[in-house]
């Protein structure tokens, strides 16, 4: 088997070679044909892969090359003219090049049609449009079961018009009457998203009390902040204290950390570093596993 490569190594030196990586080897397509891979057995046991030097740089191809063919007694690789820097750089840009025609080359067949690809280009505002009615039947069936009763149905809608998923912009009005109805049946987070349509402090706080009183945590360490910073409602330590602790316990880690604040400051109580010390490392742990609480 050896000599067939080695016979077969030296007539393509004669009559020509293709290239493998950046140096000439027109055995490489013999060797894959007769062993199924491009790597050849030397006498000394050690086994040579073309692959493995192909992405190495041009001057090392030949180098390695030299090295293997001097142990086999084949004939050395000569000096490629591409290993001149300036003809190298320039065989690299021309490579970019031509990579870049054929990208648009097939860009344009693709959007002319030419592409099997074609029918399936559309533009972008053809990709919205999909979406925006996409998103409408599904808010329409949304609606239909908040009418039945769906808490969580009339938050995803109400949401949808805050932050305005179903049309061109938001629709403040229509967002508020779902998420109104939505903090009716129960649902905390409709009560904090009308907290945040709010105009002043003393709503917004009325309804993140309500959201945190109904297990939205987040909303517990928004009031308690309101109370905290006193504006549009008086400064009000005993009640941001409350708020922060409720939060706590449902594993808020900004509340657990306001708490923390609140024990070691004795703010609404007294001095107790032990909680506090219990506050913080509580904080930590929810902050840095989320995914356990």
């Amino acid at each position: 088997m050896r000599r067939i490569v080695l016979l077969a190594f030296c007539c393509m030196l004669a009559w020509g070679r293709g290239e493998l990586g950046g140096v000439n080897f027109g055995i490489a397509k013999l060797i894959y044909e007769q062993n199924g891979k491009f790597e050849m057995k030397l006498p000394s046991g050690e086994v040579f892969n073309f692959e493995d030097i192909a992405d190495r740089p041009l001057e090392e191809q030949v180098h390695v090359w030299n090295t293997m063919a001097k142990k086999v007694g084949l004939p050395l690789e000569t000096e490629h003219p591409e290993t001149d820097p300036s003809k190298r750089e320039e065989t690299r840009l021309k490579r970019v090049v031509k990579k870049a025609r054929q990208t648009v080359e097939s860009i344009e067949k693709e959007l002319t049609g030419e592409s099997p690809r074609g029918n399936s280009i559309r533009t972008q505002r053809e990709f919205e449009d999909e979406m925006y009615h996409r998103i409408v039947s599904q808010t329409s069936r949304q609606e239909h079961a908040c009418k039945q009763g769906s808490a969580k149905d009339c938050f995803i809608v109400g949401k949808h018009y805050f932050v305005g998923m179903t049309g061109r912009k938001r629709d403040p009005a229509k967002a508020h009457h779902y998420l109104e109805r939505a903090c009716r049946l129960g649902e905390g987070r409709g009560c904090f998203y009308l907290g945040r349509l709010a105009h002043n402090n003393i709503v917004r706080a009325r309804y993140y009390g309500k959201a945190c009183k109904k297990g939205y945590a987040v909303a517990c360490a928004e009031v308690g902040v309101l109370y905290l910073q006193g504006r549009d409602t008086s400064i009000a330590y005993h009640q941001a204290r409350y708020y922060f602790e409720q939060g706590c316990n449902m594993n808020d880690w900004v509340s657990c950390t306001w708490m923390e604040v609140f024990s070691l400051l004795g703010m609404a109580g007294e001095v107790d570093e032990k909680k506090a010390a219990y506050y913080r490392q509580k904080a930590m742990e929810i902050r840095e596993h989320p995914w356990k609480y």
